[in-house]
């Protein structure tokens, strides 16, 4: 659970950083555009979010 729930916060935060940056954010010396390639690596890496629900999901008492 704590898997799931940190990889969607930090690509929520990753996500208003790039916002806040605007077209600079995607510029590729920019640190935000390391950050959030990142993020999307540890999210898909760690698992994606569908499957970790599936296997949560079947958690008893979950």
């Amino acid at each position: 659970m704590g898997k799931l729930y940190a990889g969607r916060l930090i690509r929520r935060v990753v996500d208003g950083c790039l916002q806040m940056f605007g077209g600079t954010g995607y510029i590729n010396e920019n640190i935000v555009t390391r950050h959030y390639r990142d993020t999307r690596l540890l999210s898909i890496g760690g698992g994606a979010d569908e499957v970790m629900g599936d296997v949560l999901s079947k958690i008893e008492g979950f």
